[in-house]
């Protein structure tokens, strides 16, 4: 049986955006932005797939704080950043009171720039987030 899930980004650069495609056609569902054309409904899980600084974006945190578990019964992050991530507690803390799942398995990758160079995702972390989103699915079956 296959589960019903969904992937959503916030990108900036493109690099979430590009994760968020990989796990969306590896597992046959759709990828949308944040906030999505269209609402949520029934996921199982919904991979949320970010590119992220100190702080997460207002649409990010709005779209967080009114989700429900009839929208989606579990959330798992891919946190993009460029300096390590301080944020992912903050954004556990959103979910908290909406009564959704945050799964404890989150994909975190730093991207490597340069002063001439655009921080990007490689193949490598394209295989390695497939392989998370693999993981979060199979922990998540019943």
């Amino acid at each position: 049986m296959i589960m019903k899930m969904r992937t959503l980004f916030f990108s900036k650069t493109g690099n979430a955006q590009i994760i968020s495609e990989k796990i969306a056609r590896e597992n046959k569902c759709t990828s949308d932005q944040i906030p999505p054309a269209y609402p949520c409904e029934n996921e199982k899980v919904l991979f949320v797939c970010l590119e992220i600084g100190n702080t997460a974006p207002k649409q990010v945190v709005d779209f967080l704080k009114n989700l429900n578990p009839q929208r989606s019964k579990n959330v798992a992050f891919c946190l993009l950043t460029k300096t390590g991530s301080r944020g992912i507690a903050d954004l556990k803390e959103l979910l908290a009171p909406t009564g959704v799942n945050a799964v404890e398995n989150v994909f975190e990758r730093q991207l490597k720039g340069g002063l001439f160079r655009k921080a990007s995702i490689t193949e490598q972390d394209l295989l390695d987030a497939q392989k998370w989103a693999n993981d979060v699915i199979e922990s998540l079956k019943d």
